[in-house]
C-alpha cells in the first residue's frame, strides 16, 4: 500500500474509482483531470488526484480516488476506501467481458459493507470504457444499461482515447457535490493582478502530464493532490462528509442519478 492510500485511510474523499484490470479506469480518470490520453497505466498502483473546477469568481476542488485493480475487495483497506467515499464510479471495458461480469458482485459489496455500517447511499455510476472500439465490442451498450438499472445506477459509454462521454459520465456526481461544496473565492477575485486562482498547487497538476514523463509527473500530481486533500479536510471536513446525506435518499443501498 503506497502513501496514497494511506491517506485515503484517514480522510475523505468525494469520488472512489473501481473496475478490473484492462478496464481502462485509469486512463479515464487522467482524461478527466489532464484532459489527455495515457495508456497502459500500472493498475496495481492507488493514486489519488484533485480535480480543480473554476469559474471567474471562484473554484471548487473534487478529489478521486482511483482503487488498485488488484487489491482484495474483501481486504480491510478496500472496506475503508468504500467508507470514505461520498460519489462510485464502476468502470469496465466494452471490448472486454472479463472486465463486466464482476460490476454486479462489487457494487453489491459496497452497498453491503455501508449498511453494515449504517451509512447512507450514495452516488453511483456505471462506465463502459473504450466505446471508441465498437468493431471488437463484447458487451453491448444494452447490457450495460440494465445492469446499470438493476443496481441503481447512472449509466454512460465512454471512450478515454477519443474524451468522448468521460465528462458526461462524471458531470452528475460533480453536481451534486458541488451543491453541497463551499466554492472558494478565485485569486483574480481578491486581486486584478493575478491572472487566475490560487488553488495551493493543485492547478499545477494539469500542466505536469505535460512537461515531463508520465511516471514522474504522476508522482508529483499524486504528493501535490494529497497534500491538498489533506489540508481542505481539515477546514471542511463536516462539509464534505454530510454529501452523501444530503444527496442520497434515507433508505440504505443505492440511488439513480437524475
Amino acid at each position: 500500500m503506497n502513501a496514497n492510500s494511506l491517506s485515503a485511510l484517514k480522510v475523505g474523499f468525494d469520488i472512489l474509482m473501481l473496475g478490473e484490470h484492462h478496464s481502462g479506469k485509469s486512463s479515464v480518470v487522467l482524461r478527466y483531470v489532464h484532459q489527455r490520453f495515457i495508456d497502459n497505466i500500472d493498475s496495481s498502483v492507488e493514486d489519488m488526484y484533485v480535480k480543480v473546477i473554476a469559474d471567474d469568481d471562484s473554484y471548487q476542488e473534487f478529489s478521486i480516488f482511483d482503487a488498485s485493480a488488484l487489491q482484495d475487495r474483501y481486504s480491510s483497506s478496500r472496506k475503508q476506501q468504500f467508507l470514505n467515499c461520498h460519489c462510485l464510479m464502476v468502470v469496465y471495458s466494452i471490448t472486454d467481458r472479463d472486465s463486466f461480469e464482476p460490476v454486479e458482485d462489487i457494487v453489491q459489496h459496497f452497498n453491503m459493507v455501508r449498511n453494515k455500517a449504517e451509512l447512507t447511499a450514495v452516488p453511483m455510476v456505471l462506465v463502459g470504457n473504450k466505446a471508441d472500439l465498437d468493431d471488437i465490442r463484447q458487451v453491448s451498450d444494452t447490457e450495460g444499461q440494465e445492469l446499470a438499472s438493476r443496481l441503481g445506477m447512472s449509466f454512460f459509454e465512454v471512450s478515454a482515447a477519443t474524451g468522448e462521454g468521460v465528462n458526461e459520465a462524471f458531470a452528475p456526481l460533480i453536481e451534486i457535490l458541488g451543491k453541497t461544496r463551499e466554492r472558494r473565492p478565485s485569486a483574480k477575485a481578491v486581486s486584478p493582478t493575478s491572472d487566475r486562482p490560487s488553488t495551493a498547487g493543485t492547478l499545477q497538476i494539469d500542466r505536469d502530464l505535460g512537461t515531463s514523463s508520465p511516471e514522474s509527473s504522476l508522482n508529483r500530481r499524486s504528493q501535490s493532490a494529497t497534500s491538498a486533500i489533506a489540508s481542505r479536510q481539515r477546514s471542511s471536513d463536516n462539509a464534505v462528509r454530510s454529501v452523501s446525506k444530503k444527496a442520497a435518499p434515507e433508505a440504505q443501498g443505492c440511488c439513480v442519478i437524475t
